[in-house]
């Protein structure tokens, strides 16, 4: 297929001698010991200041993981996995945040310039998670605030980085069950946005389709199961889990490549396709 052509033709075009050993960055953590258990799942979901529905469900898939094999690949062979001797939480050790860029250790500040990742700037006022920035279209963002991850200091400090620069933003206050705006709105293509209409207000669907924007509904039940959680890909090609088959079927009718992956089990963690990759770079197809 010309698309995996595409992929692996870019994947060659890297420059992996960069990473060939990889590399670490040294600072100073706040580490959780090593070991796997349903107090260290507490732990960690306290360290993070999680509501204590996500962290029932992080104990349901905990408890669901340990009556599971591990699989037997064909033509791999690799050490036995001790899951109790890996440290399943690390954070940057600090009393307080940094308030400003200056602040933030300059070694964490290196492993983005090895990255070639460019930081605009740092959110101070409040909190921020990815889940809660969703580029609608070129110069235009939804910024979501749910509060538990993502408050509203946070999200007005981003807001006002992108009224400086020109863009037209909104903000959507959503109730913290649903944890970031990308469970309930995820654009497809050039005016065409996933939405699921139970859960997303209404003054939100209104102001995309005065935008032009066609709307593909995504059922609440499907929704709950992160099938809006997709990634598009650009040039009508999609990546969209296996429990999202109304949406699935809706993009196949318009034309569009899917490729479906089963992420039952990594959604029981509390993210899907959507929540494990953001992009750092957009170029004009």
């Amino acid at each position: 297929m010309a698309a995996v052509q595409e992929t692996i033709d870019q994947v060659r075009a890297i420059d992996v001698d960069q990473y060939k050993y990889g590399f670490e960055t040294e600072i100073e953590s706040d580490k959780v010991a090593p070991g796997l258990n349903e107090d260290v799942i507490r732990l960690i979901s306290a360290k993070k200041n999680e509501p204590e529905w996500m962290l029932e469900w992080r104990l349901e898939a905990y408890r669901r993981w340990l009556t599971m094999e591990e699989p037997t690949w064909a033509r791999v062979d690799y050490p036995k996995i001790d899951f109790n001797s890996i440290s399943y939480y690390s954070a940057p050790k600090s009393a307080s945040g940094p308030k400003s860029l200056s602040e933030v250790d300059p070694e964490l500040l290196k492993t983005y310039e090895k990255l070639g990742i460019p930081i605009y700037d740092m959110v101070t006022a409040g909190t921020f998670e990815g889940g809660d920035f969703n580029v609608i279209e070129d110069g235009v963002v939804l910024i979501g605030c749910g509060g538990a991850r993502t408050n509203e200091e946070g999200a007005r400090q981003v807001k006002e980085w992108f009224d400086k620069e020109g863009w037209e933003t909104r903000l959507a206050f959503i109730d913290e069950y649903y944890v970031h705006i990308d469970l309930m709105v995820v654009p497809i293509a050039p005016k065409l946005t996933a939405v699921c209409l139970d859960c997303t207000d209404p003054a939100i669907v209104t102001w995309l389709k005065d935008k032009g924007h066609d709307i593909v509904n995504v059922p609440f039940q499907d929704t709950m199961a992160l099938g809006c959680n997709f990634m598009s890909l650009g040039k009508d090609r999609v990546i969209a889990p296996t429990t999202s088959r109304v949406l699935v079927e809706q993009l196949k009718a318009r034309g569009f490549e899917v490729a479906t992956v089963d992420t039952a089990e990594i959604s029981k963690t509390g993210g899907g396709i959507h929540c494990m990759a953001q992009a750092l770079r957009r170029e004009a197809a």
